[in-house]
């Protein structure tokens, strides 16, 4: 990191140069995704979506759900798709 001290930027703010590190988490929680192929828990952010599909934490295996949020919703029997 390099830290910056030009116009336009605030004084002490780290300006990083090179990749984003990559998450040091070993297990994610696996997502489940609805018939539109959006993330259940986060129904109307596409991104996340797409995220979450190019890292590998969603699936349109139920079975294989851990995120609490996306279970809940899954259980709820008025909120979850079929």
């Amino acid at each position: 990191m390099v830290r910056l001290a030009r116009a336009g930027l605030p004084q002490g703010r780290w300006v990083s140069n090179g990749p984003v590190p990559r998450d040091p988490r070993e297990h994610r929680e696996l997502h489940a995704l609805d018939d539109d192929g959006m993330v259940l828990c986060n129904p109307r952010d596409r991104e996340a979506a797409h995220r979450a599909e190019v890292e590998g934490i969603a699936t349109a295996n139920r079975i294989a759900v851990t995120c609490k949020k996306s279970l809940a919703l899954l259980r709820s029997p008025g909120r979850a798709p079929a």
